[in-house]
């Protein structure tokens, strides 16, 4: 306990003007944290952008994850509250010989200038003491301006967020995972774990030449018409469900499709996600029409040289 001496405990007075949401408005603090949230409001305004920097640290050697818990709600000038908007996030509680700072950022919302600020310990245990100005700052997010290895050593969930964005823009998976490796250690988000695991079964179905497993090819198949192939039997979009599953769903239904119709040829028509439907005739082993080579938007973490290479190879086959 003796290494946080210099932090104060709570008084009835801090209760108080955490009760009207006034808690640090005046002084910057040094504080040993209890299970009851100290609140602060703040008027955002028209900002787009604030940041609060707060240090947490304990006397648990090691640290403690997730000792801290920050909550921001938002309301309109009338009070109401914007329930949608609401923001919860857990800080690290650093060993004291080695503390470092967390950002909290706070996001103005279109009618809801007011933001109501919490925190709070979330568990008995060692003492949890933090230090913050309780002031709001203004700062960019410009991940252009920020080194890969700086990102990957920040706990700035927004900064981030941002980087892994850029990766996507960027079409670079290796980076990508990088980040959402780090994201993983930090916050043990569910989100993040499922983006990794589909970046994965992405990269290892075009280091198959896109071929998945367990989808069987529809030989000696009798018939002579062409099913026309127009789009996807399964609107699934983004990183819900593997690539893989979705191809392998696709084929499913659209061998039995063919086999209504009397069908041994699929013309791949023109359209959305025209590449997957490429991809799932391709792994049913049919006849292949395709009307236009443009593939459109591409399956997320697929390149325009992978995607060409892939419709060259079938070109070859038909």
């Amino acid at each position: 306990m003796s290494a946080l001496a210099d932090y104060r405990k709570l008084t009835g007075s801090d209760f108080l003007a955490s009760r009207f949401g006034v808690f640090g408005m005046l002084h910057p603090q040094k504080i040993l944290l209890a299970r009851r949230p100290l609140k602060r409001f703040f008027l955002l305004g028209r900002a787009r952008l604030r940041c609060l920097d707060i240090e947490a640290l304990t006397t648990q050697r090691g640290g403690v994850r997730g000792a801290v818990e920050v909550r921001i709600r938002y309301f309109t000038i009338w009070g109401r509250e914007i329930k949608q908007a609401e923001q919860t996030q857990l800080l690290f509680a650093d060993p004291v010989n080695n503390a470092g700072l967390q950002r909290i950022w706070l996001s103005g919302r279109k009618g809801g200038p007011l933001a109501l600020f919490s925190i709070a310990r979330t568990s008995n245990g060692a003492p949890v003491g933090i230090t913050s100005s309780f002031q709001l700052k203004h700062h960019s997010v410009d991940v252009e301006d920020v080194a890969v290895a700086e990102i990957l050593r920040c706990r700035d969930e927004l900064l981030l967020l941002s980087a892994y964005e850029k990766a996507e823009d960027d079409g670079a998976p290796e980076r990508a995972l990088r980040i959402l490796a780090r994201l993983a250690f930090l916050w043990q988000k569910p989100s993040t774990q499922r983006a990794m695991t589909y970046i994965r079964d992405v990269r290892q179905l075009v280091a198959h030449g896109f071929k998945v497993k367990g989808v069987k090819a529809l030989v000696g198949h009798a018939g002579s018409g062409t099913y026309k192939y127009v789009s996807l039997f399964a609107a699934v979009k983004g990183s819900d469900v593997l690539l893989s599953r979705k191809i392998a769903y696709e084929a499913q239904r659209l061998a039995v499709e063919m086999q209504k119709s009397g069908s041994d040829t699929v013309e791949v028509a023109e359209g959305s996600d025209l590449l997957i439907r490429l991809i799932v005739a391709y792994n049913l082993g049919v006849k292949i029409s395709v009307q236009t080579t443009h593939m459109g938007t591409l399956p997320l973490w697929v390149s325009e040289v992978e995607a060409a290479e892939f419709v060259e190879t079938v070109k070859k086959l038909h």
